[in-house]
């Protein structure tokens, strides 16, 4: 499985927080591409880490706050792919710029093979920019997703609904957003880091979001995720290092 696919995985299926002398177990369903899986994610402190399965993919997501990198690891294939904070920098930095080569290329084509490409490129070609703010507009109260009585929010963008939050009181896990700190690092990373226009609707689960409560279950325009459980234990340390025995595989 490609880096950038376990990247869309690691990104629906981890979401949570970070209890002092203690880490948290989620257990979720993901939804995506017609496939269903369950996922089970750990999170402690500066680190996350999640483990999917679903058909023929066995992978891993480990991210290192402390080290700014992550690492996505196919089990069945015995290797992994390393990305650090640089490397998405120059990521986003190629990206744009092989963007903006290809948008001059098209300007010095004849007017109808130009419109041909535009029409093969379905607007992929478009000068990129950066994402608009996420706003979530309550529209229900008292729905119930599992057994959590929750409230239902649209989630907008440029006005435009993309998805739908179910949350339910912060109480039922003894949670607040303040166990949202490490995702400040992993959004950082990530957002500012990749290129313009990539989706960042993990930012949902931050504590600037606005978003009022604890989130279980989301439903996006190509994937969705609902929360099973989630329990407060210890974790081992070990879960958060990078195995040993695997193959490194080169950066693509």
């Amino acid at each position: 499985m490609k880096f950038k696919q376990l990247v869309s995985l690691f990104l629906i299926s981890i979401f949570f927080v970070a209890i002092a002398n203690a880490g948290v177990v989620m257990v979720t369903e993901v939804k995506s591409g017609g496939k269903t899986s369950i996922n089970r994610a750990y999170v402690e402190n500066n680190k996350l880490r999640a483990d999917a399965k679903s058909g023929k993919m066995d992978s891993i997501m480990i991210f290192r706050a402390d080290k700014k990198l992550m690492w996505a690891i196919d089990n069945k294939k015995k290797a992994y792919h390393e990305m650090t904070e640089a490397d998405f920098k120059k990521m986003n930095t190629q990206m744009n710029d092989a963007m903006k080569k290809m948008q001059a290329e098209m300007k010095k084509m004849p007017p109808a093979q130009r419109k041909m490409m535009e029409k093969m490129m379905k607007g992929q070609m478009v000068k990129p920019k950066k994402p608009s703010k996420l706003v979530y507009k309550k529209v229900a109260s008292n729905q119930k997703v599992g057994k959590w009585k929750c409230d239902k929010y649209a989630v907008l963008q440029d006005n435009k609904r993309i998805a739908t939050v179910w949350t339910t009181d912060w109480r039922a896990f003894r949670l607040g957003p303040n166990d949202f700190k490490v995702f400040d690092s992993f959004s950082k990373m990530m957002s500012q880091n990749m290129p313009a226009g990539y989706s960042v609707n993990y930012k949902a689960f931050s504590k600037k979001s606005g978003l009022n409560g604890v989130p279980v279950k989301r439903v996006g325009q190509n994937s969705s995720w609902t929360m099973k459980e989630m329990k407060k234990e210890r974790i081992n340390g070990s879960l958060f290092d990078l195995p040993s025995g695997l193959k490194k595989m080169k950066k693509q």
